[in-house]
């Protein structure tokens, strides 16, 4: 499951509690920060979704053909990770379909949330394998040289915030100075 029960809030609010718990090895942990230069409380406005994900608590038999014949579709192809209606085969019978599983509860959708204008917000998700060796950051998206290739900006980052993001791992540095000796090295 993308979303499960342990968590760590930023700051303790009365509608936000959570649970103390141990971090353990062998359990995979999403970190997801996301911060902001305005107040931090993000609010919905009247843009249309276009991200899901499938409830799995939820079952209901649909009325329309369409709609079961889209459900099926996504709940072969997307049945606990989140989804784009872009994805879906047919986008424009999808978005019906979409209503109806709505309206059950079968789909559960991603809200579009906004910040004043003019304040930065910056959202940033990493998957974490705590393994018995340490831990491993997995499905961390774009590296930096390969976003800066594909998208541009007028605001750069400090030379130093760059050489922190592009620095080697010492664990992965390590294995690459072992492999290169054990290349080198002769063979009897």
């Amino acid at each position: 499951m993308i979303d499960g029960n342990n968590s760590i809030i930023l700051r303790d609010e009365p509608d936000q509690k959570v649970e103390k718990f141990a971090f353990e090895a062998g359990n995979v942990y999403t970190i997801d920060v996301v911060m902001s230069s305005g107040a931090g409380k993000p609010a919905q406005r009247d843009s249309k979704t276009t991200v899901f994900k499938r409830n799995p608590l939820v079952n209901y038999q649909l009325k329309m053909k369409t709609s079961r014949a889209v459900f099926s579709e996504i709940s072969k192809d997307f049945p606990t990770f989140a989804f784009s209606m872009r994805q879906l085969a047919d986008e424009k019978s999808a978005r019906l379909a979409v209503k109806e599983c709505l309206e059950h509860d079968l789909l559960i959708p991603f809200a579009v949330l906004y910040e004043k204008p003019g304040d930065v917000v910056a959202h940033y998700k990493f998957t974490v394998l705590l393994m018995p060796s340490g831990s491993v950051s997995v499905a961390t998206g774009l590296p930096l040289a390969q976003a800066a290739e594909r998208f541009s900006s007028e605001v750069a980052l400090p030379p130093a915030l760059v050489e922190l993001i592009n620095r080697e791992d010492d664990k992965k540095k390590k294995k690459a100075d072992k492999k290169a000796a054990a290349a080198s090295a002769p063979s009897s």
